[in-house]
């Protein structure tokens, strides 16, 4: 099956950043030559996708302002900053019954081959609602992250059976990063409930936990390197990173 749609997640108002993102959106900040977003956008066309989704709040006016002269990008606006599986409901009449590629905004992949093509492979290959890319990580930062309960199912593929959200007994020391390719089985699942427009954030991961329950969801050792830009420290690090990888290959 041929994935041609997107959704990137990217509402949040970055507080971890702190005076950066007091005015411009966390997904404008510059990592190295140009926008964080871009980053993403530019894996999401190069893997093939045709048309990407936008998920904005803060700021939201600067970011689709930005983009105003691509067609392929179309925006939605979250009312409510309630979390991350409110957010990619909002895609759904835009999804339709199709399957569809999930980025984080705070998060960009340094590889040969674009992460998310070589999650689109994998989904071609294995009987998923799910495919994530899967790294493993330190005790202190899974902690941040999620934890994955897993079984290898091939050469770099595993499949996941349980994915806990920030845990502070984590399972394993392997963590799903920000790219996913989800079936419309995900859609199904959050349209069951009713949410409210509220502060109080409710995760995306309890709802792919269910597809690793039902024996769904897979996870794919990827080729590259996470580039986690969710702190100042952090994206200090990415830009830095980046850096090296572009000046090694000039």
């Amino acid at each position: 099956m041929t994935i041609k749609k997107a959704v990137i997640l990217a509402a949040g108002r970055g507080s971890r950043m702190g005076a950066m993102t007091k005015v411009i959106p966390k997904p404008l900040l510059p990592l190295v030559d140009r926008p964080i977003l871009d980053h993403i956008i530019e894996e999401a066309r190069t893997s093939g996708i045709e048309d990407i989704f936008i998920v904005v709040h803060f700021q939201h006016h600067l970011i689709e302002s930005y983009y105003a002269q691509e067609k392929d990008i179309h925006f939605i606006y979250q009312p409510s900053l309630n979390g991350t599986g409110p957010a990619v409901l909002l895609a759904k009449d835009f999804i339709e019954k199709e399957a569809f590629a999930l980025f984080l905004a705070d998060e960009v992949i340094i590889s040969q081959q674009p992460c998310i093509q070589q999650l689109m492979q994998v989904y071609e290959q294995v009987p998923a609602s799910l495919v994530t890319g899967v790294e493993e990580t330190t005790h202190e930062k899974i902690k941040k992250y999620n934890a994955l309960r897993i079984e290898a199912y091939g050469e770099s593929l595993v499949q996941i059976h349980e994915m806990i959200e920030k845990p502070q007994h984590p399972v394993s020391p392997y963590t799903s990063i920000g790219r996913y390719i989800l079936s419309n089985d995900l859609l199904a699942l959050l349209a069951e409930d009713i949410f409210e427009e509220t502060n109080s954030e409710i995760p995306l991961t309890s709802y792919l936990n269910r597809l690793a329950q039902a024996g769904k969801a897979f996870g794919l050792l990827f080729e590259g390197k996470r580039l986690d830009l969710g702190s100042v420290n952090s994206w200090w690090e990415g830009n830095y990173q980046l850096k090296l990888y572009k000046d090694d290959r000039s």
